[in-house]
């Protein structure tokens, strides 16, 4: 016999997510990608277990531990939180957080964060929220909130 629970997952508010049977682990946001300057990022993290046993590390691309010494996390309640050193080397890099239950190791999400080595031609998008840096100086962003026609 094959028991089964239905479980609602609503993708609007959650873009990834890991399965384990009955049980799920969800983020808000899978990818960060930052300019130059010291910078810090946040994702929601959405999970059906009753003890929220949720821990975020750093690894490579495959989950494997990793260090990235410009590269920090912390979970603090139902968030996971990102910090991202000010980047003075000549390139961009990126570096990987694994958001992993304790208890159901199969529920783990690799977050890619990326950072540039300038700001000058950074943009970040979001449903409704554009992001760029402003003419006035390299460490100010200029943030504008657009409408969309449906079907864009």
């Amino acid at each position: 016999n094959i028991d089964y629970e239905v479980v609602d997952w609503d993708y609007s508010q959650h873009c990834d997510g890991g399965f384990d049977g009955k049980h799920y682990l969800g983020l808000s946001r899978s990818e960060f990608t930052f300019g130059k300057t010291a910078s810090t990022g946040t994702t929601t993290i959405v999970i059906n277990l009753e003890n929220n046993d949720v821990g975020a590390t750093l690894c490579d691309v495959d989950g494997n531990s990793a260090s990235h010494p410009w590269l920090s996390t912390a979970v603090n309640g139902a968030k996971v939180e990102i910090s991202a050193a000010k980047n003075d080397d000549n390139e961009p890099r990126v570096g990987y957080i694994k958001v992993q239950s304790a208890s159901k190791p199969r529920l783990m999400i690799i977050v890619k964060v990326q950072q540039y080595h300038s700001d000058d031609m950074l943009i970040t998008f979001s449903p409704s929220v554009i992001m760029a840096p402003s003419t006035a100086s390299s460490d100010k962003t200029t943030t504008g909130t657009f409408t969309f026609p449906s079907g864009t």
